[in-house]
């Protein structure tokens, strides 16, 4: 199982930067709303690298879970929000 975060091009930005790009995020598996869940990694965006970055989760998950929460802890240096233009689960359903 695997996430897979996009920011635009920093060209087409309203900014014309990448600071609005997340930078340290978390994703935890939740089987009801409001728990605090099961952490499934941390991980970095790199904005030097590829615009679309897939990060594979924990091996060893135990089970399926009904959410999947994204927390962006820090992005790359606007302050106020996070921009995040798509961002994907991969995984085999079971």
């Amino acid at each position: 199982m695997a996430i897979t975060v996009q920011h635009t091009r920093k060209r087409v930005s309203p900014l014309g930067t990448a600071s609005s790009a997340p930078r340290d995020f978390t994703v935890s598996g939740l089987d009801e709303e409001g728990e605090e869940g099961t952490l499934l990694g941390t991980f970095t965006y790199a904005v030097q690298k590829e615009l679309t970055q897939t990060f594979p989760l924990q091996n060893g998950i135990p089970g399926a879970f009904r959410f999947l929460k994204l927390v962006i802890e820090s992005n790359w240096g606007k302050p106020g929000y996070t921009c995040i233009y798509q961002v994907q689960v991969r995984g085999k359903i079971v």
